[in-house]
């Protein structure tokens, strides 16, 4: 009887030794190649992805702003900037607004527009305007000269409301206002 238990606890040691060193495989080790299977995995790892540049997808580039009337407005990220009114002592928004049309009878279905945005005013002033062509070649256009008379005021419910909340709200973000020193809760 105890040899028979000497030989239980034997096994039980040896189980609980070797089984956890069969099954724990550490994380980067590879499993061994089938010489039979002739497939490759291809699957990437996270460090492939890592080190792999990755094309830039339309949706970063390009936000949406506004969708009605069969068209979708577009502004991009990539050149929207800051730009200073030569006429009046405040900064305004640059931004390039991409205008899909699918059903357009034209030989594009994409303007580009250029405006300008005042962000103590809520205006917009559209500055030129691109047909855009499906090889990506900018097409006949009007270009505008900026004019300090010439700003429109928002209205609301219509697209240039959507486009002006959508780029100033990002803009908003990209181009945080300076923080004041020497100001204590706002007491100071």
């Amino acid at each position: 009887m105890r040899n028979t238990l000497i030989r239980i606890l034997c096994c039980l040691v040896l189980i609980a030794v070797i089984v956890p060193c069969v099954t724990t495989i550490p994380a980067n080790a590879k499993a061994p190649k089938d010489t039979q299977n002739t497939q490759q995995d291809t699957t990437p790892t996270p460090q492939d992805r890592q080190n792999t540049p990755q094309p830039e997808r339309p949706s970063e580039r390009y936000q949406w702003a506004y969708s009605g009337g069969g068209q979708t407005f577009q502004f991009d990220t990539h050149t929207l900037q800051k730009i200073n009114d030569p006429y009046r002592d405040e900064q305004l928004v640059e931004a390039w607004v991409r205008v899909i049309t699918p059903n357009r009878t034209a030989s594009s279905s994409i303007v580009l527009q250029q405006y300008y945005f005042r962000l103590n005013t809520k205006q917009i002033q559209l500055m030129s305007s691109f047909d855009l062509a499906s090889d990506g070649q900018v097409g006949p256009g009007n270009k505008f000269t900026y004019d300090a008379h010439r700003w429109q005021d928002i209205v609301p419910g219509t697209a240039a409301e959507g486009i002006y909340n959508a780029v100033t709200d990002y803009a908003a973000i990209k181009f945080p206002p300076p923080k004041e020193k020497g100001k204590f809760l706002g007491i100071f």
